[in-house]
């Protein structure tokens, strides 16, 4: 059962046009010429690609819309089983904690793949970039966060990073989506307020707990490097936590 809700979690249309638009942004920013992409492909000894993608991902209005997307795949898909009365066969096969379960593991692997693949459509292009330049650093990137990681680990940990930043941000927005989708009946809805909840975070939190900046964390060198981890680590339990908790009530008041 786990691998089929993973199956149909990762392999939808949904999910095909999620990457196809984030991938579409991103590079719609780089023809823009933020990056200096045809520079990079005739004389790529020149150019930093690792440099290059920091700068690309702290400007790129990809950020503007990443709300939309983690949960578009799935995050709405226990409302429509729900809706079209597979639950209802679901409960003969297995038991509902244990659906409930492999649906948060489903949903949560679904909005990682939602933002890893895009960010890898950058990363290992750019990579390539890394390997053949010759160029030292600038001194605004020697002034960042990312700059002590290249000091501490090499330059593949900051890649691993970003990526690893880009993933939890994907599984707490589809999270987010799954829990939203058990309270509101409108699965239009459910695809709509997970973004406007990120466009009112955006205001609203200070950039030092906001999992929008987080994403895009370019602070200072001294800065801390394990805070955004750690805080997305306890919004994703937060969130987790909500779930069970309304599944347990709505499992009680037979609403499930």
């Amino acid at each position: 059962m786990l691998g089929h809700m993973i199956k149909r979690a990762i392999c939808n249309k949904w999910m095909v046009l999620a990457c196809t638009v984030s991938i579409a942004i991103i590079y719609y920013e780089i023809l823009l010429g933020w990056i200096p992409i045809r520079g990079m492909i005739k004389e790529p000894e020149y150019y930093n690609g690792l440099a290059q993608m920091v700068w690309l991902f702290s400007l790129c209005s990809y950020y503007t819309f990443a709300g939309m997307f983690p949960g578009l795949a799935y995050g709405s898909s226990l409302l429509e089983e729900r809706n079209s009365g597979y639950l209802n066969y679901v409960k003969n096969r297995i038991s509902l904690k244990k659906y409930m379960g492999y649906k948060v593991i489903a949903v949560g692997i679904s909005g990682a793949v939602s933002t890893l693949i895009p960010y890898l459509s950058v990363a290992v292009p750019f990579s390539f970039f890394t390997r053949n330049s010759s160029v030292k650093f600038s001194k605004d990137f020697a002034e960042l966060i990312w700059n002590r990681v290249i000091t501490m680990w090499g330059e593949p940990a900051v890649y691993i990073l970003r990526g690893l930043l880009m993933v939890l941000f994907g599984i707490l927005w589809a999270e987010l989506a799954l829990l939203l989708s058990m309270v509101i009946r409108n699965k239009y809805i459910v695809y709509i307020l997970p973004f406007v909840i990120y466009q009112i975070l955006w205001i609203a939190l200070p950039h030092a707990v906001s999992p929008i900046f987080m994403i895009g964390y370019d602070y200072d060198y001294n800065d801390s490097l394990i805070r955004p981890y750690l805080l997305f680590a306890i919004y994703i339990v937060g969130v987790v936590l909500a779930i069970w908790f309304l599944f347990r009530r709505q499992k009680k008041h037979e609403k499930i």
